[in-house]
C-alpha cells in the first residue's frame, strides 16, 4: 500500500498477486496482458475505494483519484481465479476483458468502475459462484458504458439466471454471442437507460416479465419466429414504438391481479402472471405492449388479436414477411375528377403513366393491370 506508487515491474514469471497487495495505490497502472503466467488475483488486490484507515489517507486519496490507476484491465488467458472486490473502485479503467480460463471471480470484484467503457465477459455463469452478475460489475455512476460482450461460453444450458441481470450497468449495446440462449430473463435489461439496440438472439424461446422495461433510448424491437411466449411488462416505461414479431401464433401472457381473492382459484400459469397493483395502477399497466406502441405482424396472428384487443395500432406484413406499405396516387382525368388508386407492390410509379385522355375507369383498370403483371413477374415459378 503506496499511495505514491505509479508504475511497478512485475515479472512474467509471476504466477499469483496476494491479497491487498496493491490496495489504495491509486496512481498504479498495470499491463496484465504481459503477465502470461498469472493464474490469481487476491482479494483488494487492487482497491483503492474503501476504509484506508483516517481521515488523512482519504484527503490523499480524494487528491489522487481523478488521475492514474489502471487504464485498462485485459487480463491474460492464464487466469483462473479473481478475489472479491479485486479491482474495486479502479474508476479509471476503459476497457475490462475477462478471459474464458478464468473460473471463479469474486464478489464485488469490478464495482466501482464509472469511466467503463467496455465490459467483455467470456467466462461461463459458473465462474461466478453464487453471486449475480450485476453484484461483480455494479457500476451505477457510469455513463459512459458503450458495449456489454456476453461471450459463446458464458452459459452451457443456455439459461441466463439472476433477476435485473445487468442492473446498474446501463449500456448502450449488449451483445450475446451465446449460442444456445433460451430465454430473456426477468428484468434482464430493467433500467438501461441508454440502450439503443439488442439483437434477441434465434433461440430464444421465451421473453420474461419487465425484460426490457425502463428502456428509454430503446425505440424499435424484432421478436424472432423462435420466440413463443412473451410475459407481462416487457415494455414498460420504456421507449419503444415499434415491435415486430414473425411468430405467428406467439404467446402474450395476461396480467392478473394477485391481491384478488379467487385469483388463485382461476389462475393459469401458462398464459397468466399474478401482479400486485400499486395505488393509480391497473392491469392495463402491465400489458406486454403498452397501446401506445405499434405492433407488425402477419394477418391472422396473435400479435393482430392482441393489437385489436388492447388498442394497438397493427400493421399488416406480406407474405414475405415485410411490412405492407401502401402507396396511393391521386391523378386527375380529363373527366377533372381526381381518382385515388392502390399502388402497392407498384413500386415507383411515374406520372407519365396518367395519361390525360384516360377516362376514370380505363386509368384504374390499367393501373391494377400492371400491378397484377409485376406481381406474377416477381411470383417465382414452382
Amino acid at each position: 500500500m503506496c499511495f505514491s506508487l505509479k508504475s511497478i515491474d512485475i515479472p512474467t514469471s509471476v504466477k499469483s498477486i496476494g491479497d491487498q497487495a496493491f490496495q489504495f495505490d491509486v496512481g498504479l497502472d498495470v499491463d496484465f496482458s504481459k503477465l502470461t503466467n498469472l493464474e490469481s488475483i487476491g482479494q483488494q488486490a487492487f482497491q483503492i475505494i474503501g476504509n484506508q484507515g483516517g481521515s488523512n489517507d482519504s484527503t490523499r486519496y480524494t487528491d489522487l483519484i481523478t488521475n492514474g490507476g489502471i487504464s485498462n484491465i485485459i487480463l491474460p488467458s492464464s487466469l483462473k481465479s479473481i478475489g472479491n472486490s479485486a479491482f474495486f473502485g479502479q474508476r479509471n479503467a476503459k476497457k475490462i476483458v475477462i478471459p474464458e480460463s478464468v473460473s471463479s471471480v469474486g464478489m464485488g470484484s469490478f464495482q466501482m468502475i464509472p469511466s467503463m467503457e467496455e465490459l467483455e465477459v467470456y467466462a461461463t455463469v459458473n465462474a461466478l459462484g453464487s453471486g449475480y452478475f450485476n453484484e461483480i460489475f455494479w457500476n451505477e455512476r457510469s455513463k459512459s458504458l458503450q458495449k456489454i460482450i456476453l461471450g459463446e461460453q458464458y452459459s452451457s444450458t443456455g439459461a441466463v439466471d439472476g433477476y435485473d441481470l445487468f442492473y446498474a450497468l446501463s449500456a448502450s449495446q449488449v451483445e450475446m454471442r451465446l449460442n444456445n440462449l433460451k430465454a430473456i430473463g426477468k428484468g434482464m435489461f430493467r433500467n438501461m437507460e441508454n440502450l439503443t439496440s439488442f439483437d434477441i438472439p434465434a433461440t430464444v424461446t421465451e421473453i420474461d416479465q419487465a425484460a426490457f422495461m425502463g428502456t428509454k433510448s430503446l425505440e424499435t424491437m424484432t421478436i424472432p419466429e423462435s420466440v413463443e411466449v412473451m410475459d407481462v411488462e416487457v415494455f414498460r416505461n420504456s421507449g419503444v414504438r415499434e415491435v415486430k414479431i414473425y411468430n405467428k401464433d406467439m404467446l402474450f401472457k395476461e396480467p392478473v391481479d394477485g391481491t384478488a381473492e379467487d385469483s388463485s382459484s382461476t389462475f393459469d400459469e401458462t398464459t397468466q402472471t399474478k401482479v400486485r397493483l400499486k395505488s393509480g395502477e391497473t392491469l392495463e399497466t402491465y400489458l406486454a405492449i403498452p397501446k401506445n406502441v405499434t405492433i407488425y405482424g402477419y394477418s391472422g396472428s396473435t400479435a393482430e388479436a392482441y393489437a385489436k384487443k388492447n388498442g394497438n395500432l397493427f400493421v399488416a406484413f406480406d407474405s414475405a414477411g415485410k411490412q405492407k406499405v401502401i402507396v396511393s396516387v391521386t391523378a386527375r382525368t380529363t373527366e377533372n375528377k381526381e381518382v385515388a388508386v392502390d399502388l402497392t407492390g407498384l413500386g415507383a410509379v411515374s406520372y407519365t403513366h396518367l395519361r390525360a385522355h384516360e377516362t376514370d375507369s380505363y386509368l384504374v383498370c390499367r393501373l391494377l393491370l400492371e400491378k397484377k403483371k409485376i406481381k406474377q413477374i416477381n411470383t417465382p415459378s414452382r
